[in-house]
């Protein structure tokens, strides 16, 4: 019933242990909600999270976002339809920026490593926005990096989304585990993850790397003893969030996993043609 692989690294004595995961059905409109009280660092930062895909393969997810309005200025992460995931920047000063990987997230089986790594202090303009898929730095199916020293519209005091773009009806189909968000650093994907000797897959491992900075967090879902609860924020910063139209009652309405990157579930496949289905997949595609 599990990922053999994954399980198999998984009884190797020092390897982490990532126990629950949390749902993000579009059907439901799920999504998370902080606006901060004061900035942070505008220009460097990092996003680190474990993504697995559920939903139709042929629609926009939305990841991460900042901006509410049409016309205003927003900063997405969000995967295509046909799996590349593209961070977006529209300013209404008319400096939009957006690149897209080089690579497809389209099995909805596995368990993807996401890291999103931006210092725009950076002299050179390929260091700027980096992303770290599964470990490996990602060179960028197309790319159009910011200016040096630009100031991003994450980290400001205005609202800030998981699972939602503030400013359309796009939201997100997935489960998200083990997300990191570094205010003031920027680090690659092996504070986060290493290659497993055994297996030779990519796996979680416990971040050791210090202070997340003023708007820093970690959400890793352990407290679902009520709504509210799954926004706590576990870095010891503070920095929880809102979320909206989850549940936590048993049953198949329960958004909360032990599905995770060390646990890995089987799921339906929902790359098989829609002719060839006999039903809808629903519920994570369990």
């Amino acid at each position: 019933m599990f990922d053999i692989l994954t399980r198999h690294g998984s009884s190797v004595a020092d390897d982490y242990e990532i126990e629950k995961s949390l749902r993000f059905n579009a059907d439901d409109d799920t999504y998370f909600s902080r606006t901060p009280s004061s900035e942070g660092n505008r220009k460097t930062w990092t996003l680190s999270f474990w993504m697995k895909l559920t939903g139709k393969l042929d629609e926009v997810r939305q990841i991460f976002s900042r901006g509410i309005n049409t016309g205003g200025d927003w900063w997405f992460l969000y995967m295509l339809p046909d799996g590349y995931i593209q961070p977006y920047v529209y300013e209404g000063s008319g400096a939009n920026w957006a690149s897209q990987t080089s690579g497809k997230m389209r099995d909805p089986a596995a368990w993807y490593h996401v890291v999103c790594r931006m210092d725009t202090t950076q002299a050179s303009s390929s260091d700027r926005l980096r992303m770290y898929i599964n470990g490996v730095l990602d060179t960028w199916g197309s790319q159009n990096q910011p200016n040096q020293n630009t100031d991003t519209e994450i980290n400001t005091t205005s609202v800030h989304y998981f699972g939602r773009a503030g400013h359309s009806g796009q939201r997100g189909d997935f489960y998200l585990a083990e997300i990191h968000f570094l205010d003031g650093q920027s680090l690659d994907a092996s504070n986060f993850g290493k290659t497993n000797g055994v297996t030779g897959q990519w796996v979680p491992k416990q971040y050791a790397g210090g202070n997340y900075g003023t708007n820093g967090f970690y959400l890793n879902f352990s407290d679902n003893s009520s709504t509210s609860a799954l926004g706590t924020d576990s870095s010891g910063q503070g920095n929880n969030w809102s979320t909206s139209n989850f549940s936590v009652t048993a049953g198949v309405t329960n958004d909360v996993f032990t599905d995770t990157p060390t646990n890995n579930f089987c799921t339906m496949n929902s790359i098989v043609p829609a002719s060839a289905k006999a039903g809808t997949l629903t519920n994570g595609n369990l």
